[in-house]
């Protein structure tokens, strides 16, 4: 596995898998893969080639796949998913955010046979098929107010 360079976050379960976020000083922030060995510990997935990494900050798994939040381009506004085999990766949507300060798609919800996102342009969902594109719902703007008030 090398060393550790980041500590591993996004733990994710799926069919008796460990998938989790890494940064190895290689490759950047990246999807990992583990069986709970150290032999079956590797990286998954370089979604973004190169030490910067491909920002991952979502994960969820559901119906054998885990879907999660990444870039290709350095911003994490696309949607992603695999099957857990290292050719498995697929992109599903790109929502083209503008993205400052590495933010994006923050948060993945499965209801059904949809996948909700929550982001920096609000709330989006998708239908899980690769080629089609997320429909944004609703738009978010709060203020210190809405802090201060308790409504957010």
């Amino acid at each position: 596995m090398g060393d550790i360079f980041w500590k591993p976050h996004l733990l994710t379960n799926l069919n008796g898998m460990l998938y989790f976020v890494q940064d190895d000083a290689t490759h950047g922030e990246e999807l990992w893969r583990s069986d709970g060995t150290r032999e079956g510990t590797y990286l998954l997935h370089d979604i973004s080639p190169g030490a910067s990494g491909s920002q991952t900050t979502a994960m969820v798994g559901r119906n054998g796949y885990l879907y999660f939040a990444a870039g290709d381009d350095g911003c994490p506004d696309q949607l992603w998913r695999t099957n857990g085999l290292p050719d498995g990766a697929r992109k599903l949507a790109d929502l083209d955010l503008p993205c400052s300060n590495d933010q994006g798609i923050f948060d993945l919800v499965p209801v059904a046979d949809k996948l909700f996102l929550l982001a920096d342009g609000g709330l989006y969902v998708h239908d899980k098929q690769p080629g089609s594109s997320a429909t944004w719902l609703a738009g978010f703007t709060w203020t210190i107010d809405d802090f201060d008030q308790g409504r957010v």
